[in-house]
């Protein structure tokens, strides 16, 4: 099949996880994936169909794919991390989340999630406290000029709420989806002050793509690319 129905499909595909239909979702993607088995975008998205149908296993083989297609997709490297917390493996969690450290160590999300994984690791958990501080930090190097505290907060609040999206872990008084719309919010809250900000520009992407609006993701990661072409690659 053409790119052009590899990219109808995932967008079907993503019009249904928006509108929590997953396994109609799931279908839409797993067509996208036969058509063309080496497009990661339906594998990863399908991945994470899975995690909020719990089919840990399936989403786990689907983001180790995207992985073994792309070595340094590091969205993919975070998305296993995180279904290995619910799987209750911190400690093979810290590995993918040490991977996104590697591969983007100004982004908060891999620092967010090796503080995560740590915290569940008894021996571990004063590194943790480490790790969730360099998420806090790790934006001020990104620009030339010094980032501010209450955007930085910003930031981390909307990586906390994504990441609280994935593992399942929501308070109560909160559904999934509020959770992405609240990381929305924050993020867009933050860009406020630097709209050029390449890592905040990423994680916006990111939670856009969850709540399925594909065309502002899409232009989300153009801009990051068009920013700053050598720290999106």
């Amino acid at each position: 099949m053409a790119a052009l129905d590899v990219d109808s499909l995932l967008s079907q595909g993503l019009e249904h996880l928006t509108n929590n239909e997953i396994s109609r979702a799931i279908a839409k993607l797993s067509e996208a994936v036969r058509c063309d088995p080496t497009q990661t975008q339906p594998l990863f998205f399908r991945g994470h169909a899975y995690m909020r149908q719990n089919e840990l296993a399936r989403a786990m083989e689907d983001f180790s794919q995207v992985i073994s297609l792309d070595s340094v997709h590091y969205l993919a490297f975070y998305s296993r991390g995180l279904v290995l917390l619910r799987l209750k493996q911190p400690e093979q969690a810290v590995q993918d989340f040490n991977q996104v450290a590697a591969l983007k160590p100004n982004l908060s999300l891999g620092w967010l999630g090796i503080g995560m994984a740590r915290a569940r690791i008894p021996a571990l958990q004063k590194y943790g406290i480490e790790a969730l501080s360099r998420s806090l930090e790790c934006s001020s190097s990104c620009q030339p000029t010094k980032l501010s505290f209450e955007r930085l907060l910003r930031s981390a609040k909307a990586c906390r709420y994504l990441a609280m999206f994935a593992c399942d872990e929501s308070p109560k008084e909160m559904t999934r989806e509020s959770l992405l719309e609240q990381a929305h919010a924050s993020v867009n809250k933050a860009l406020e002050e630097s709209r050029t900000n390449v890592e905040l520009i990423i994680e916006r992407a990111l939670v856009r793509g969850l709540l399925g609006l594909e065309t502002s993701s899409k232009e989300d990661y153009d801009s990051a690319v068009g920013i700053d072409p050598y720290r999106t690659q």
